[in-house]
């Protein structure tokens, strides 16, 4: 195998890897709100309880997505092999799969903190 070939299925496993830790501290409400990572809209960083709200909601999708993007980098390898096209398909398959996981994710963080600040009282 090549070494590009090596570092793209490194870059891709590292970056869906970690998203699934950053969705999974989101889901159970470790990730406190902050500027770098997380769901990052003006109604997520409004204050902490549409933060938490959005990431309770939409974390648990971003986990999904991320881990299926890694489980799915197996299958075009299992089948095609470490070939050229094998890695390529297995790259595109798993940031295809992080980045689903990413706007579904998004979007119900989004609506839920929505959701949070109309009703606060």
């Amino acid at each position: 195998m090549e070494i590009w070939a090596i570092f793209v299925l490194a870059l891709v496993a590292l970056s869906n890897l970690s998203v699934a830790v950053v969705g999974y501290l989101a889901a159970n409400g470790s990730l406190r709100r902050n500027k770098l990572v997380g769901i990052r809209t003006d109604l997520t960083l409004a204050n902490d309880k549409a933060w938490y709200v959005a990431h309770s909601a939409g974390g648990p999708a971003i986990t999904i997505g991320a881990v299926a993007g890694l489980l799915a980098m197996i299958l075009p390898i299992a089948v095609i092999g470490l070939s050229e096209i094998g890695v390529i398909v297995a790259a595109i398959l798993a940031v295809a799969l992080l980045l689903i996981g990413l706007a579904i994710g998004g979007t119900q963080g989004h609506r839920a903190a929505r959701i949070a600040l109309s009703t606060r009282a």
